[in-house]
Formats: structure tokens, sequence, C-alpha cells
């Protein structure tokens, strides 16, 4: 597997482009996206809470999480189950009962 630090992906902005890049790159099932934590310059829980849903939306439920605090477990996944009122995806609760 390999490890992509949140200080080189996540520094105040999420570099879209980058990890696009290196996910056509790498096959997902290899990659694990380290989260970015909140003593990182720019980076408080609620942009934790916005790069995570981003992955999430991006590639899929089963993305690949590092770096999730124990305090963030529920919210994680809550977010991954699309249950989260910010996280509408097509794998997620809300669009399998037919909600948009």
């Amino acid at each position: 597997r390999i490890l992509l630090e949140a200080q080189e992906l996540f520094s105040g902005e999420i570099k879209k482009e980058v990890i696009e890049k290196i996910s056509k790159q790498v096959p997902l099932d290899k990659i694990v996206f380290e989260l970015p934590v909140v003593i990182l310059p720019g980076s408080t829980r609620d942009f934790k809470h916005r790069v995570c849903s981003w992955l999430v939306k991006e590639f899929g439920t089963e993305v690949n999480l590092a770096n999730v605090e124990w305090d963030e477990i529920f919210i994680t996944e809550l977010v991954r189950r699309g249950m989260a009122g910010d996280t509408s995806h097509p794998q997620g609760a809300y669009r399998l009962a037919g909600i948009r």
C-alpha cells in the first residue's frame, strides 16, 4: 500500500489535480489517504470533514482513510454511508432510498 500524506495533499486546500493524477496511476485499493490533523497550519475539524467527504464522493465508500481520530469514527461512517447532510453520493443512504 501507498500512504499519501495529508500535508502534501491537503495543505489548506484539497489539491484535486495531484490526487487525480496519482489515482489514475495507482489502483485505489493500494492507496491510503491520510486525513489532515487539526494541528497542521490551515487545518480545522471542518476542513478535515470536507476532505473526508470529498474523498468518499470521488473514490467511493470503501476509500482507504488514515488518521481518523477515535472521536471522528461515528461521523466518518456517516459520511461513508451517505447519511451526513453534506455527503450525498451514489452509494449513499439518501440516494438508495430515492431521496435526492
